[in-house]
């Protein structure tokens, strides 16, 4: 047992050294990052605290004397015990077992398209189980910043590589494809897919809190310096950056092959303009084309002004336009989503990052495909 958590351990450090490296030493730099500034961010990313008050002027020594490098500083904090204390919080095996449901497939049947896909489970809640697939783990090399080990899984990259790899099942990564990303921010899914298709068109408002907040995807400096967010080199002009109201997007009917949007019909303000939000996205895509929905969903039920429970997942998103579900939802999770969410204010930078609580309100990913018949009215 100590040989595989030691194995396990090697495997995490690895990983997570080169992305933090990557997002912390290499994206993080200039004037509004000096050395006290990344120390602060690094332990907040790596260790979910502060620094302590030896240590940070100590590394601020270190670093700034050309003694250690930003690199090294991190790798440090990877390798430290604390770092794997961390990450043995939850039991990797009860990922794959004990298996509950956390809604009622038959309510949403009538919406599923005739005949549904059965090839592959696409419309599901955030899993495990994705990352023991060859094939997603393809998609989720390919784009290169998703974690790939089962203990720094994370529900937000479930969610980019399941939309990659539902659209390939789908026929829609294709170069005569075109898509609409719905507030993408500057998302990494939105560059991989430029790779991929004739024409991305990424919008959000690029205003309001999401400029400062979190990974600063509403950073409206992408609009005319979408390099700047790049996680690999892309065609640029595939790629246009637009500044846009999901609620009423300024684009003719019918005008792309697929929609997406993910983890941002929560972020509209209400579960009406939510709905609002989907009939938009229903009426520019074009007849026979794909729209990939992921979004928060309440796992026990509760209420949120918000998220969405079953009865509002159906009520506000389904059923808000004439779109078919590709297939029915599998709403299978392990019971740990439920029994061990971690605490969105003091742990969200904790992984395995599967499920959250606030308050009575315990929740995680859901992503659905639907298709927009031949022939609709929406």
């Amino acid at each position: 047992m100590r040989h595989v958590k030691s194995n396990i351990l090697k495997r995490i450090r690895g990983k997570v050294n080169l992305i933090l490296a990557r997002i912390v030493a290499e994206r993080i730099h200039g004037p509004e990052f000096p050395d006290q500034g990344f120390i602060e961010l690094a332990y907040r990313l790596i260790l979910d605290r502060r620094p302590d008050p030896v240590g940070l002027p100590f590394y601020i020594g270190k670093i700034s004397e050309g003694a250690m490098s930003r690199r090294d500083f991190v790798a440090g904090l990877v390798g430290s015990d604390e770092f794997s204390d961390i990450h043995d919080l939850l039991p990797i095996h009860a990922f794959f077992t004990d298996v509950i449901a956390a809604g009622s497939p038959e309510k949403f049947a009538p919406f599923v398209k005739t005949p549904p896909l059965e090839a592959v489970q696409l419309n599901r809640l955030a899993s495990a189980s994705p990352w023991l697939d060859s094939d997603w783990r393809q998609f989720a090399e390919d784009l290169q910043v998703v974690p790939l080990t089962v203990q720094s899984m994370h529900r937000k990259a479930f969610e980019w590589v399941q939309a990659i790899y539902g659209l390939n099942v789908l026929g829609k990564i294709r170069d005569d494809v075109t898509a609409l990303g719905v507030g993408t921010g500057h998302e990494c899914i939105v560059y991989w897919l430029a790779k991929k298709l004739r024409r991305v068109v990424a919008t959000d408002l690029f205003a309001g809190e999401w400029t400062f907040k979190g990974s600063r995807e509403g950073d409206p400096s992408v609009l005319n310096h979408p390099e700047k967010y790049q996680p690999f080199p892309y065609p640029k002009e595939r790629l246009t950056f637009w500044p846009m109201d999901g609620r009423a997007l300024a684009l003719k009917n019918g005008s792309f092959d697929v929609v997406f949007s993910l983890s941002s019909l929560e972020h509209f303000g209400d579960k009406k303009s939510a709905a609002l939000a989907m009939q938009e996205m229903a009426r520019v895509l074009k007849p026979g084309g794909i729209a990939v929905i992921a979004t928060e969903y309440i796992l026990n039920q509760t209420e949120h002004a918000e998220f969405f429970n079953e009865r509002d997942l159906l009520e506000h998103v389904v059923k808000s336009t004439e779109m078919k579900l590709i297939q029915n939802i599998s709403f299978d999770v392990p019971r740990i989503l439920l029994e061990r969410p971690l605490d969105s204010s003091s742990e969200i930078y904790k992984t395995p990052h599967m499920s959250l609580k606030a308050g009575e309100v315990v929740w995680t990913s859901i992503i659905l495909f639907f298709e927009k018949a031949e022939s609709v009215t929406v």
